[in-house]
């Protein structure tokens, strides 16, 4: 599960509270970043990895450099979480400067002493003293050019502060990044693509995210307008399609069974939802329509891409 608005509005219980009912649910890795939370995630998890330190397994990222956020307006976020579901005009004026002033001060560093104090900064919040997974956030091939620092990344997997380094970001810049700097791609995380084979990044691990953010909605919008597709598709797949949460389902068993060796990341605060993902994920039966279905969006893709969405 991913974790990139824990902390904003709900504060240390709040966010407690879901990371717990993700656990429950049966949740066992978790991705973060300094940069989330407003700079709050990583110790909101880290208040939670204490509890399970030996327990879960974490993703964290370093390069994308967490905002810079006042007292007072991290006090502000403190007294946001009763006060914003109270009231929707004053979580527009509270949290619209907090972005912005979190947005004007991004920005990368990849340099070995910026991932050095990144590195012992996260271990602090986190609570523990090995990060399974340490991505450089938002990299670029143009960005991965000092050789030192992928010494540096070898050492820290030796020392064991670290499981495995890689990459994460848009989709569209891996394949430039696997070209030029194979050596910092030991993993790569971006968004899954069902048009993806297995072997596209050979010998990496991979970690996708937002199987929920394009592919339902695309497909969806492409059955409601076509009412016998959506009868044609249906049977083809063995499921009514067109069935409330159907569709959200079967995308879900096929980004996992296109990734069998990987990880498949989802976001939310919402309890009943987190234990709906594990449960569908953990539904055998929904296998074999789910690799129809992918055997389908694959062969049906031109249709519905369209001339503006080209495939990764």
């Amino acid at each position: 599960m991913g974790s990139a608005s824990i902390g904003i509005s709900s504060g240390m219980k709040g966010a407690l509270s879901v990371l717990e009912a993700a656990f429950e649910a049966g949740v066992r890795h978790f991705d973060t970043a300094p940069l989330y939370g407003m700079g709050r995630a990583e110790r909101c998890l880290g208040e939670f990895l204490a509890r399970h330190r030996d327990e879960v397994t974490v993703t964290d990222k370093y390069g994308l450099e967490a905002p810079k956020i006042g007292p007072l307006k991290r006090t502000a976020l403190d007294l946001a979480g009763p006060l914003l579901r109270k009231a929707a005009r004053l979580k527009r004026g509270l949290h619209r400067p907090v972005r912005t002033a979190a947005g004007e001060d991004l920005g990368h560093n990849f340099s070995v002493e910026a991932a050095r104090a990144s590195l012992e900064n996260s271990l602090r919040e986190l609570r523990i003293d090995r990060i399974h997974i340490w991505l450089l956030h938002e990299a670029t091939a143009a960005s991965l050019h000092d050789e030192k620092l992928q010494r540096f990344l070898e050492d820290v997997v030796r020392q064991g502060k670290v499981g495995a380094f890689g990459v994460g970001g848009a989709a569209h810049k891996m394949p430039e990044i696997y070209a030029r700097r194979r050596g910092f791609c030991t993993v790569i995380q971006c968004e899954w693509d069902p048009l993806e084979t297995e072997t596209r990044y050979s010998g990496t691990f991979r970690s996708r995210f937002g199987v929920f953010q394009y592919w339902p909605e695309r497909i969806s919008a492409h059955l409601s307008q076509n009412p016998a597709v959506a009868r044609a598709w249906s049977d083809e797949v063995g499921a009514d399609l067109t069935a409330p949460n159907m569709l959200h389902g079967l995308i879900l068993h096929a980004a996992l069974l296109s990734n069998p060796r990987g990880l498949i990341l989802f976001q939310s605060r919402n309890r009943l939802r987190i234990s709906n993902n594990v449960q569908t994920a953990c539904d055998v039966t929904l296998d074999e329509p789910a690799l129809r279905l992918l055997a389908l969006l694959r062969r049906e893709s031109p249709s519905l891409l369209g001339p503006s969405k080209i495939a990764i």
